[in-house]
């Protein structure tokens, strides 16, 4: 007598096959057991995109502060190998509106790193930054943003913007 039984796991978009024989005093079979993982990856609460806003305020003289900014997220994984992107949305920190003869943006660096997986953005040549890992990885991932001093008067009493957003995307 042949038996045939199939249970679907659609959660782990898998099926497993039960193929077997049984007798009345005797039993034999094999079990082939087969699931697919999806690549996934996590930064902090579930997601794969961080985003953070980047300010860089002026005192009342339109002095900046240079003083480097840190964003650390203590979970990020990629169950496969991974691409990381990090990227500027307006390729600089800006003001807007009347700037009155001062600079509207000031530029940064901007780097971020996973477990050992470093690339950086300068927003005065590009707004974007792209890696790759080589497997999967578990580990703290850290932004760090770094102006760059400005070249012209920056308008007092006020903050330059910008948001950095860092993907992690499995490959």
């Amino acid at each position: 007598m042949l038996k045939l039984a199939l249970l679907s796991l659609t959660s782990f978009g898998s099926a497993l096959l039960v193929w077997g024989t049984a007798a009345a005093d005797a039993a034999s079979g094999s079990i082939v057991l087969q699931a697919t993982v999806p690549g996934i990856c996590v930064v902090g609460q579930g997601r794969n995109v961080l985003t953070t806003e980047v300010a860089f305020p002026t005192d009342t003289s339109g002095t900046i502060s240079m003083v480097p900014q840190s964003v650390t997220v203590p979970s990020a994984l990629c169950n496969t190998k991974a691409s990381i992107t990090l990227s500027s949305a307006q390729a600089g920190a800006r003001i807007f509106g009347d700037t009155a003869g001062t600079d509207e943006k000031v530029d940064y660096i901007a780097t971020v790193s996973f477990d050992g997986l470093v690339t950086s953005a300068n927003t005065a040549t590009s707004s974007t930054s792209a890696a790759r890992t080589t497997r999967a990885k578990i580990g703290i991932l850290t932004i760090t943003v770094e102006p760059i001093p400005p070249i012209g008067p920056m308008l007092p009493s006020s903050v330059y913007t910008d948001t950095v957003t860092v993907t992690l995307s499995p490959r």
